[in-house]
């Protein structure tokens, strides 16, 4: 009998958008698998588009105080837009609103809805959401590292919003893997050391969880739950 983990393992999840009941069937497979020092990392966008933005954000919060495996939380360009009010609602924002309650017609609320509305516990949240991630050879990050600068010199709205590096298929400086999110795709996109596993979920495909080695990126796998949003 195997008594040990001899690696650690990390699993990574994609957008998520809302959508509640698939993120749930999808972290109790995670549950199911995972190890006492594997540790379980979200690309961002928590909200917008889907049906339980507010659901999503309060099992994420649960989880972080209660799981027994470590979460980290990547800032995704729509908690970035959540949090200004900044071209919100018409992105997705006013699902959002509705699954908090309120009105996505009053335009006053989407603007005001971080500094007056939001509840504390999920200001804090959105607060606390990190820029990127790096465990060992791996770094987590929402949109995009620039592939011509080290971590420390990144731009927050290359890390957040950037499309440009969709393709990239070279090298990284500092010689890790990138895992991202932001640009949907019907299928897991795996150029030279990028990874992108927003697989659409929101848009009717799959939520998508890749499992890795951060010592040997090679060593990786999916797991996938079908969507049960309407196709785009």
């Amino acid at each position: 009998m195997k008594l040990f983990q001899e690696t650690k393992k990390v699993f990574i999840i994609g957008d998520v958008h809302g959508c509640l009941s698939e993120l749930i069937k999808l972290l109790a497979i995670i549950d199911s698998k995972i190890a006492p020092d594997d540790e379980i990392i979200f690309v961002g966008d928590y909200v917008d588009r889907g049906p339980d933005s507010k659901g999503v954000v309060d099992l994420l919060i649960e989880r972080q105080k209660n799981h027994p495996n470590k979460h980290v939380f990547i800032k995704g360009n729509h908690e970035d837009m959540l949090m200004t009010g900044d071209y919100w609602s018409m992105n997705g924002g006013a699902e959002t609103l509705k699954s908090y309650g309120l009105d996505p017609l009053d335009f006053g609320i989407s603007r005001e809805f971080f500094k007056v509305h939001c509840p504390g516990p999920h200001v804090g949240f959105y607060k606390n959401l990190k820029h990127f991630y790096q465990v060992g050879n791996v770094v987590v990050v929402h949109a995009a590292i620039d592939p011509w600068y080290t971590l420390d010199e990144q731009s927050i709205h290359t890390m957040i919003w950037e499309r440009q590096f969709d393709k990239y298929d070279g090298d990284y400086k500092g010689g890790f893997t990138v895992v991202r999110g932001h640009t949907p795709v019907n299928k897991v996109v795996e150029t030279r050391n990028q990874i992108m596993i927003d697989t659409g979920c929101v848009f009717g495909y799959k939520m998508t969880c890749l499992i890795i080695d951060p010592e040997n990126p090679a060593d990786r796998s999916y797991i996938e739950v079908k969507s049960e949003q309407p196709e785009w």
